[in-house]
């Protein structure tokens, strides 16, 4: 930060700001469920196929996962984030293409 500062980029940070206060683009509150129509990823790209079975949902792994299917991308899920989707029953996870 004081990198910034000092090299006068302090300005167009603050502009920057301003500029993105004065957008007319829609907020999305923290903790909103969204769905993305249209985006479907290519079959090469899907890694994975989390199903979440809890009704309303449930978030784990550091995303909310709403009730159903949805694809991941290869590289996006840790070991970590695997390890804690499958302990947990109100998920199944399975490698894409496996069925």
């Amino acid at each position: 930060m004081a990198e910034l500062l000092a090299s006068g980029g302090a300005t167009s940070l603050a502009a920057t700001i301003a500029e993105a206060a004065e957008s007319t683009a829609p907020i999305i509150p923290k903790g909103t469920d969204v769905v993305f129509f249209g985006l479907d990823l290519a079959v090469s790209e899907v890694g994975w196929i989390v199903t979440c079975h809890r009704e309303d949902g449930r978030r784990r792994a550091g995303r909310r996962w709403p009730r159903g299917e949805a694809p991941v991308r290869g590289g996006e899920l840790t070991a970590h984030d695997l390890a804690l989707l499958q302990g947990d029953p109100q998920f199944t996870v399975r490698k894409a293409g496996q069925d």
